[in-house]
């Protein structure tokens, strides 16, 4: 029986031997766990951040995108309505303009066209473009006497439809004459012509022409009164810092209408003078950067290109450890040659996106061949 117990002493000894050994796991268990899950951790970060920069990358560029998109419907819905009110019988009525708005003098004998173009070299250029904001600018009312005060009243054959309130372009006889803008502040019938009233101190006639212009016109009979709405549209288009830029060259106030913008390039489309097709393209240069009133009439389309490029700097390299995110540099259009941006030596590093459009200006294709 003695030898039994201590048999039974002994089992039990061994047993609970075994399970003291198998309590928790060794030191050398414990640091490759650690390890393991140290290299898991680093594989995790790196994808995650991999994706992080994959999914940041493709937010920005589509934001880009989506920046050039709008800025280009913008401008090309501006083009579309260019020249409206600027024309009487075929011609152009005005070259230069003057304009009062808000107290102040907006334009003092500027020139105006439909639409302009300012070549910016190897820079971005801008695009002005003019329109009356009611269509009925392209019924001009004629004027039955001449005013021998530049604030007098406008003598014209019938109102057809002006109204106090209304906006008016005036154009005169002579070449040399700017047109103006002014506002109808009452309509007297007469006997044998209508008086539009265009009384001094309101948002857009000076209490002196004289005094606001360095060319305020005494207006002879034969001149023309165009109604332009509540409004004149004359806006300007320029990119610079990234910004592609909208300006009010009435109110003097600016709206910037897409980011990410790397340049602004156009070219007016010109006939031959003879049909109305378009010929050639040309940039605003040599004759072409301050047009005759002819030429001016020659211009039937104008096309530009909005080119954005992505925020965000990418670190696609080739073998040579240089950027290959973009490999040829964008041209504004598939016959010209392409930027040139080498004074920016990480350029490669970017995408970039180019928004082209041709828009014809069918107000002067209608108003020229009538």
């Amino acid at each position: 029986m003695r030898s039994d117990l201590t048999a039974h002493v002994r089992r039990n000894v061994g047993s609970n031997a075994i399970h003291q050994r198998q309590r928790g796991m060794s030191l050398v268990e414990l640091m490759v766990g650690i390890l393991v899950g140290l290299l898991v951790v680093m594989a995790a970060s790196g994808s995650l951040a991999f994706f992080e920069a994959q999914r940041t990358t493709s937010l920005t560029g589509n934001a880009a995108m989506n920046s050039g998109m709008m800025g280009g419907y913008l401008l090309q819905r501006d083009l579309r309505n260019a020249g409206v009110g600027l024309f009487n019988t075929s011609q152009l009525s005005c070259t230069r303009l003057n304009v009062y708005f808000n107290g102040a003098t907006r334009a003092d004998g500027s020139a105006v066209a439909p639409v302009q173009i300012v070549d910016g070299g190897a820079g971005s250029d801008s695009i002005s473009v003019f329109f009356a904001d009611s269509v009925l600018g392209s019924a001009p009312l004629n004027m039955t006497r001449g005013i021998t005060t530049a604030g007098e009243n406008l003598h014209v054959s019938s109102s057809s439809g002006v109204q106090a309130g209304d906006v008016i372009l005036i154009a005169g006889n002579a070449a040399s004459d700017p047109c103006s803008v002014a506002q109808v502040t009452s309509v007297v019938a007469g006997a044998t012509d209508v008086d539009l009233v265009r009384a001094g101190g309101g948002q857009w006639n000076p209490a002196s022409p004289s005094a606001a212009f360095s060319n305020a016109p005494l207006y002879s009979a034969g001149g023309v009164v165009m109604r332009t709405g509540n409004n004149i549209t004359w806006r300007n288009y320029s990119a610079a810092g990234g910004s592609l830029t909208a300006r009010d060259q009435v109110t003097n106030t600016s709206v910037q209408v897409a980011t990410n913008v790397l340049t602004l390039q156009a070219q007016y489309g010109v006939t031959d003078g003879i049909s109305n097709i378009v010929r050639r393209w040309v940039n605003a240069t040599d004759e072409w950067a301050n047009p005759t009133p002819d030429l001016v009439t020659r211009i039937r389309a104008v096309r530009f290109s909005v080119i954005v490029r992505s925020a965000r700097r990418e670190i696609i390299r080739d073998t040579a450890d240089e950027c290959s995110t973009t490999t040829v540099a964008p041209s504004p259009w598939s016959d010209v040659a392409p930027l040139d941006l080498s004074a920016d030596p990480d350029w490669k590093c970017y995408r970039y996106q180019v928004y082209a459009s041709i828009v014809p200006l069918k107000n002067v294709v209608w108003s020229v061949t009538q």
